[in-house]
């Protein structure tokens, strides 16, 4: 690129930047997507920053600054929530339970020995889940893995998040019995 050139892209994308429609873009999208807390919107803006740099230097043309900045920051802010949120445990009344049968201090041995029962009632596969989700805390990932090399198929993570769902929904409706 030559420097006549560089200069109006660079005075032209510097505009962008400046601009308060790009932050407050952002700022909305964090707060949507609840990521305010877990990243700022210059974190967000540093990086389309970067996006640009690398773009420039790759020589690729870009018609419209404004929309490519905002959809650079998107598509950052959800690989990002992605990332937080497939590694979040799912929220459960029965997980701390779960988590601590092993423990003899807060349970008592008929109470494991309840819980025991309970998880013998379920399907091996929703016994295997629970197993690695709260005793070993594998993240829905890896779990997704384990899954795929059992079963020869390939599972999504969202696949397995369900059937951890479904497994606990399984073992409330035993203790319902």
């Amino acid at each position: 690129m030559n420097h006549k050139k560089s200069m109006e892209a660079d005075s032209r994308f510097q505009r962008i930047f400046d601009s308060k429609a790009l932050r407050v873009f952002v700022r909305n999208r964090l707060y949507v997507l609840k990521m305010n807390y877990y990243m700022s919107e210059d974190d967000v803006i540093n990086y389309v920053a970067l996006c640009l740099i690398e773009a420039l230097h790759e020589d690729k043309i870009i018609n419209y600054p404004v929309a490519w900045a905002k959809t650079v920051s998107q598509r950052y802010i959800r690989k990002h929530r992605k990332k937080i949120y497939n590694s979040l445990p799912i929220e459960s009344e029965h997980i701390d339970y779960l988590a601590n049968l092993n423990s003899p201090q807060t349970i008592c041995s008929e109470e494991a020995n309840v819980v025991r029962e309970n998880l013998n009632q379920l399907k091996l596969m929703s016994r295997k889940i629970l197993w690695w989700r709260f005793f070993q805390c594998l993240s829905w990932k890896t779990i997704a893995d384990l899954l795929t090399k059992e079963e020869g198929k390939i599972v999504s993570v969202t696949a397995a998040r369900k059937r951890g769902e479904r497994a606990l929904d399984e073992l409330r409706k035993a203790y319902q019995v």
